[in-house]
């Protein structure tokens, strides 16, 4: 996070638990200011009213970004295979939910914040347009 000076987008069905998130984050040096935000639709609530229920993470990623179309950069990291499908995969890295993000997730991770978004190479954010 310091080496690329990354914000954070809740994705997770524990999204609308943000304020316990922030703590336990934080417990790990990260700064509560560096959660930008969560992604639209039903949480990990069961009474959650969510204005859209989407088919797949990659889906409330992606509305995500159609709401907030210009990040410099961005990567997506999840023990859920279904959080990078389609335009999403050349910017997801798969981490295990028994073990956590490792240090070479670490270094998968920074390899693609370092690669800006948009371009020949990244259709994500053509896509979104």
């Amino acid at each position: 996070m310091t080496a690329t000076n990354a914000k954070i987008v809740l994705s997770t069905f524990w999204r609308k638990f943000d304020t316990y998130l922030r703590y336990v984050l934080s417990r790990f040096g990260i700064k509560p200011k560096s959660i930008l935000g969560i992604t639209p639709g039903r949480g990990h609530i069961r009474r959650d009213v969510a204005d859209i229920i989407y088919e797949s993470r990659s889906h409330e990623i992606l509305a995500w970004l159609a709401m907030h179309p210009y990040p410099k950069s961005f990567v997506i990291l999840d023990d859920r295979e279904y959080a990078g499908l389609g335009v999403l995969k050349s910017r997801f890295v798969h981490t295990s939910s028994s073990v956590g993000i490792t240090d070479r997730d670490a270094q998968e991770a920074l390899k693609i914040l370092r690669r800006p978004a948009g371009g020949a190479k990244d259709p994500v954010l053509g896509w979104l347009v």
